[in-house]
């Protein structure tokens, strides 16, 4: 529908542009981990929104561990991917989030590569990761 499509979610300079649909998320071995409502999708990022390839974050009908860790601590509807356009190798992000896991840090996003096909078009290898916020199981502070 007009207003709702990948182009115009990506015409906004300031990322206001939101779009709502549907999203299909499947492992490896093609069973479905996810298949219902996606309530939003957004621009996200600063200097990366002005990249070629766009970063999002979405917005899920239902709190779900996309992940599939299998604690309930990582159920969300608030997700991001993450483009890495700026990293070649597209090891950096997870090398240091995975660092941080193994070094036993306080919060490191939980994370995993994933095509991405937006508006039945390929997009790319996007980094699917937890959206920094406060809250139990992602960064669990006193929300001042």
């Amino acid at each position: 529908p007009v207003n709702q499509g990948r182009t115009w979610v990506e015409s906004s300079p300031d990322k206001s542009n939101k779009a709502t649909g549907h999203m299909l998320l499947r492992n490896e071995d093609g069973s479905i981990v996810y298949h219902d409502a996606l309530t939003q999708i957004k621009g996200r990022g600063n200097s990366t929104w002005k990249a070629d390839k766009k970063p999002y974050q979405i917005k899920l009908g239902t709190k779900t561990d996309l992940l599939q860790t299998g604690s309930e601590d990582n159920e969300s509807k608030t997700w991001v991917l993450l483009a890495n356009y700026a990293d070649l190798t597209m090891m950096r992000n997870t090398l240091v989030y995975n660092l941080g896991q193994a070094l036993g840090m306080g919060f490191c996003t939980e994370n995993q590569w994933v095509d991405l096909y937006y508006d039945g078009e390929y997009r790319g290898c996007y980094l699917l990761s937890e959206k920094v916020e406060v809250g139990s199981g992602r960064v669990d502070i006193t929300d001042l």
